[in-house]
This record gives structure tokens, sequence and C-alpha cells, in this order.
């Protein structure tokens, strides 16, 4: 992605152009966060929380989610579809040897977080696991056996 700087931008703003192109968006055509809605929530870097920390197979975990989101829309355009209110929350092995899909739906409140809470399968192999959302990866955790 390309960010254009013009001479003149004030620090705020410059602030506001790093900060996008730090969470590998861009703002173009001049539209500010204020001006297209969800630019910011949209790009900023998903974060997931297990607890406990390590999940133990065979066990309840939660998983707490900031900044859950489809795609980035970090353009401003309005001809994105809208963004989903849940996700199917499923773990992969990071080898890619072992996956289970659909342990959960979390639910994305207005500041775009959620909680998820599920049974880890009993058999989820020892070690990190991606945790998948929208078909990717939106974090990991780490798994130990019981």
């Amino acid at each position: 992605m390309i960010i254009r700087l013009r001479l003149g931008l004030t620090s705020a703003t410059g602030a506001i152009v790093l900060a996008a192109s730090l969470a590998g968006c861009s703002i173009s055509d001049g539209a500010s966060a204020e001006e297209a809605p969800g630019i910011a929530a949209s790009c900023a870097p998903m974060t997931v929380e297990a607890s406990p920390s390590p999940a133990t197979a065979g066990e309840s975990v939660t998983l707490q989610f900031e900044n859950i989101h489809a795609m980035c829309n970090d353009t401003g355009s309005t001809t994105y579809p809208p963004e989903p209110a849940s996700a199917s929350i499923g773990l992969l092995a990071i080898n890619g040897d072992w996956r289970a899909d659909d342990l959960a739906v979390a639910d994305k409140d207005e500041d775009w977080s959620g909680t998820a809470e599920f049974m880890v399968p009993a058999d989820a192999p020892a070690g990190k696991m991606k945790v998948m959302a929208f078909g990717r990866e939106i974090g990991q955790i780490d798994v130990v056996a019981p």
C-alpha cells in the first residue's frame, strides 16, 4: 500500500497516517477516521487472550478478543459488505496436522471486542494453536496436555 504524505500535514494528521501505516492500513482520498467510520476499528490489530493460559486439552477455555474484524476497510469505501456480527471460532495446530472447527461463536460488541467459551477438544495436541475466525488466523494460544 502506498501512503502519500503531503507537505503541510499537521502533527495530528501525521500521527493518524503513521498509526494507520503501522496497522497495515492506508487512508486514501484524504478520508479521516472521523469521515469514514470503521476505519480505525477495522484496521486495528486483533488480539486474542486465553483464560486460563495455557489452555488444557479437554477443559474449558475463554477467549477474549479485541478489534475482531473480518476485513480491513482501510480506504473508507462504502462498497464493502457489512461486517458480520459474529464469528465461528476454530483451532489449528501450527504445523497444520490438527484442526477443530466450529468450537464456539464469538459475538462482537459495538467496540469490536467479544468473548468465546468452549471446550478444547481432548485430542488437541500440546503446543501453539492458531485461533481461526473469518477463514483466517486471528491470534494464537498455547495448549497443554491434561
